[in-house]
């Protein structure tokens, strides 16, 4: 089978597909578009090598303009988050399998999310108000607001400009910013609307979820780690904290069912960020694609099993059973993280019962591009190649024999400020080249 690998935006996700595609039989052809994608281009793999094959002169991500230079292929799959609708009306215009198109915008847009969710009971923050422009938030009756409250964007992602504000004026001055995002360097194109929401306190995870057939085959849980308000950056993730048989476990499933309900996902990987709230299930966001930061990796880790082989073999009209497989249910005693470093925490010390499995190392000592190596796990199977951590300044794997109080602390103490976050990654972006 042929499939088409829609703009993977950083080599280690491509590195995964391309094992994904080995491990199932697909034959991959990657799609990249410049930004502003005026052109596209198409590369294949001879010999494990990307080769040029062809051009597209199409201007825009317009699936009814590009389908018919597109010929042979039985699936489409999303290489990353900007990928993903227009991965579905593409297929739909190929007429290979896709979910259905009507629920798609409401994949990015978190008001139609908010909605959606809602009318199919899936318990969630209060959306309070949208806002298009500074008229709107001047005219808005803030009085009535009772703070803390959560101002974010309708479709920006990473967590740009999500923060949690004590008043209207701070409310406002993020609003400001918001409006005038309306590109990313990288010329991807955002509403530049804004939110207001409910604040729900709590740990915060995700649930990394195959559907095959609208049902739910297999959850994994992640914990989330983030730096202190005012800002929600995320700074690590970890793998294999068990919630089997627990409340939260059952409050989940229902969550994902009805995520799966409101969006009529018919088959696929979602990532589902949540936080346990009073003892309750809250859906911060959902997206219907593999999540990044490269919580795949420590997936696959933790459990064996693949979300990148699961996503191209369910876009093949296949099931998963071949993936799931591979899953170890009895935890082998570690956990897997993944912890990013920046200047204000490279030389923190590890605590005693951590062990780093993989330290990405960076270009240069005052924050270059970081180079990512093949990482073997204790069997000695190499996950990948080689792939390159370009989100964020430097990233280290880490897994560890306990998870208490000791590690959540290693995490929690390497706060950096939102400035230097958010150049870090400008840094990132500019230099995603190799």
């Amino acid at each position: 089978m042929k499939a088409l690998l829609l703009n993977p935006k950083a080599q280690y996700v491509l590195s995964r597909f391309a094992q994904a595609g080995s491990r199932a039989g697909v034959d991959l052809t990657v799609m990249l578009s410049r930004k502003p994608p005026d052109k596209h281009y198409l590369f294949s793999f001879e010999n494990d090598v990307l080769e040029a094959v062809a051009e597209l002169p199409a201007e825009a991500d317009d699936a009814e303009a590009m389908a018919p230079q597109l010929g042979g292929f039985d699936a489409v799959v999303a290489g990353g988050e900007y990928s993903v609708i227009f991965g579905e009306r593409l297929a739909a215009r190929l007429g290979v399998f896709h979910n259905p198109l009507e629920p798609v915008d409401a994949y990015r847009d978190k008001h139609q999310m908010r909605r959606r969710f809602a009318e199919a009971g899936v318990r969630q923050p209060r959306l309070l108000a949208r806002f298009a422009s500074m008229d709107e938030v001047e005219a808005f009756d803030w009085a009535s607001v009772q703070f803390p409250v959560i101002v974010k964007p309708l479709d920006l992602s990473s967590s740009f400009y999500v923060r949690r504000c004590e008043d209207a004026q701070g409310a406002k001055k993020v609003y400001r910013r918001i409006f005038k995002h309306s590109q990313s360097f990288a010329g991807v194109r955002f509403t530049a609307h804004g939110l207001l929401e409910e604040l729900v306190l709590g740990p915060e995870y995700s649930a990394e979820c195959v559907i095959e057939r609208g049902r739910l085959r297999a959850l994994f849980l992640t914990t989330k780690f983030l730096s202190a308000y005012p800002t929600c950056d995320e700074v690590g993730h970890l793998s294999g904290e068990s919630f089997a048989g627990t409340p939260m476990e059952a409050d989940v499933r229902r969550a994902v069912e009805g995520i799966v309900q409101a969006w009529q996902v018919e088959s696929g990987v979602m990532h589902v960020e949540f936080k346990l709230s009073d003892g309750l299930v809250k859906v911060i966001e959902a997206a219907c694609r593999i999540g990044g930061d490269m919580i795949s990796t420590i997936t696959d880790l933790q459990h064996g099993v693949s979300l990148e082989e699961c996503l191209v073999r369910l876009r093949c009209r296949g099931d998963v059973d071949a993936a799931l497989q591979r899953q170890r249910h009895e935890p082998d005693g570690w956990y897997h993280g993944i912890k990013y470093l920046f200047s204000e925490n490279q030389a923190l010390p590890l605590p005693a019962d951590v062990e780093v499995l993989e330290h990405v190392r960076h270009g240069k000592e005052d924050g270059g591009h970081c180079g990512f190596v093949g990482l073997p796990d204790k069997s000695g199977d190499e996950y990948w190649a080689e792939a390159n951590a370009v989100k964020f300044l430097a990233a280290a794997f880490y897994r560890t024999a306990e998870f208490h109080g000791t590690y959540q602390t290693f995490i929690l103490e390497s706060h950096f400020s939102s400035m230097i976050a958010q150049c870090h990654r400008c840094i990132s972006y500019f230099t995603d080249k190799t």
